[in-house]
């Protein structure tokens, strides 16, 4: 089990509430993979969900969807909230 930082481990990197259109957790990949090249595999996933402008998938990829654009001062926090910033 990989700790997610938080107060508890979850080796889950999925939007609960999206589960179902999209999971992606290379977090339980392989155990022959260290913990950077899962993590390195979460960011490409990330990476590539946003290119491709699929909002569910870019979403999966968080353990809790966040994002903070620094010059606007503006925070992102929450699955639906990031969809709505990524929608724009």
């Amino acid at each position: 089990m990989v700790h997610n930082g938080f107060s508890e481990p979850d080796p889950v990197y999925s939007c609960p509430t999206r589960r179902s259109e999209y999971t992606y957790n290379p977090m339980n990949g392989p155990s022959n993979l260290s913990l950077r090249e899962r993590r390195d595999a979460i960011v490409r996933e990330h990476i590539a969900a946003e290119n491709a402008q699929d909002i569910s998938r870019a979403i999966a990829t968080f353990h809790h969807p966040r994002y903070e654009v620094a010059p606007f001062g503006s925070v992102s926090d929450g699955a639906q909230a990031v969809h709505d910033l990524l929608a724009l």
